[in-house]
């Protein structure tokens, strides 16, 4: 996907380090907002909420990633 992309700005709003006891694993929880342009000059701006889990060596081995979307407003009848 970025591949189709001509730019990619992410700005962080927020981060929290997790440990899960009970399986001792180390969790991040980052929400972005992410800008892109693609080839066209075409803008997005997208809110998203990841998920990262670290293994052992601190690399990253599980990412979850999900879209904000804008809720649909109903059309008011007359």
């Amino acid at each position: 996907m970025r591949g189709e992309l001509g730019s990619v700005i992410d700005s962080v709003h927020a981060w929290i380090p997790l440990r899960s006891k009970d399986k001792k694993e180390d969790w991040v929880a980052v929400w972005t907002r992410q800008i892109s342009t693609d080839s066209k000059g075409k803008k997005t701006t997208r809110e998203l909420q990841e998920t990262w889990r670290f293994d052992k060596d601190g690399k990253i081995n599980l990412m979850y990633q999900y879209e904000q979307h804008v809720p649909k407003m109903p059309i008011p009848k007359k």
